[in-house]
């Protein structure tokens, strides 16, 4: 498959790779999550009884409605607890099994990011009660069993990134030149550039990319538009401040699908 474009993707067949590790197989999504895919999905949760705080947009446009021409963007502006809630809807569209819950016996799948998410609450002009919500998120407990949608952690990310190797083989992510694999200075549809030895696209540049361990722990990887060359791999490694950085620059973050092998 080439890069994304209005005759090539369908959002109903996601491109998803195979990897294959000492530890444990998997399979990432080709492409960062598009707008257009975000939406799809999002549409039908909301008619299907999953409830979300905010609306991510696409890209830089600013976009935040129908897809039109900001389609093939990637997401961006995704608050973390709608992205829980976003993989468990999409998993049930599919047919798939649950991958998130709120509680440790995984008895409770997440359906309303409200639940997961930290808020505070204060009276308005006329005394009623409103309900902002940060960036923070509850502790999120993930059947990794499962065969559902969810993000990569920290250690999958790497390892596709490096073209399924512990180390990689090109400075960059399918490349030595930079140019070649990543997007730097604005955002540009999904896939645009060269992708890596496993066919993975903008696993360099274009926009970071959010990864949660079993332990909690959130990152975010791969480098986004407004990055140097010098820190494309810098990690954001504890939920402190990737939330902070999610908050003062939401543009900058999207995210990409990623599957447990189960066969």
């Amino acid at each position: 498959m080439d890069a994304l474009s209005p005759d090539t993707y369908d959002i109903q067949s996601l491109s998803m790779i195979k990897v294959d590790n000492k530890e444990k197989s998997f399979r990432l999504n080709q492409y960062e999550t598009t707008y257009l895919l975000w939406y799809d999905v999002l549409v039908w949760a909301k008619s299907h009884g999953f409830a979300f705080i905010q609306d991510a947009e696409a890209g830089l446009t600013g976009n935040s409605g129908e897809p039109g021409r900001t389609a093939f963007f990637p997401v961006t502006k995704i608050h973390p607890a709608d992205l829980i809630a976003w993989c468990n809807a999409y998993s049930a569209k599919e047919g798939l099994a649950y991958v998130y819950f709120s509680d440790s016996a995984k008895t409770h799948p997440v359906f309303r990011a409200q639940d997961i998410a930290d808020s505070s609450q204060k009276a308005d002009e006329g005394g009623n009660a409103v309900v902002t919500y940060n960036y923070s998120v509850k502790t999120v407990y993930a059947d990794e069993s499962a065969n559902g949608y969810r993000l990569p952690s920290k250690s999958e990310w790497q390892y596709a990134a490096q073209g399924g190797k512990s180390y990689g083989s090109t400075k960059f992510a399918g490349s030595d030149v930079l140019s070649e694999v990543a997007s730097l200075g604005k955002i540009r549809f999904s896939g645009s550039y060269k992708p890596n030895e496993l066919g993975l696209y903008d696993m360099c540049g274009n926009v970071s990319e959010i990864t949660l361990d079993s332990s909690g722990t959130w990152g975010a990887y791969g480098g986004h538009y407004a990055n140097t060359q010098d820190n494309l791999f810098y990690v954001r490694g504890n939920i402190t401040s990737l939330y902070s950085i999610v908050q003062s620059y939401p543009n900058m973050f999207g995210f990409r699908l990623c599957q447990t092998m189960t066969e």
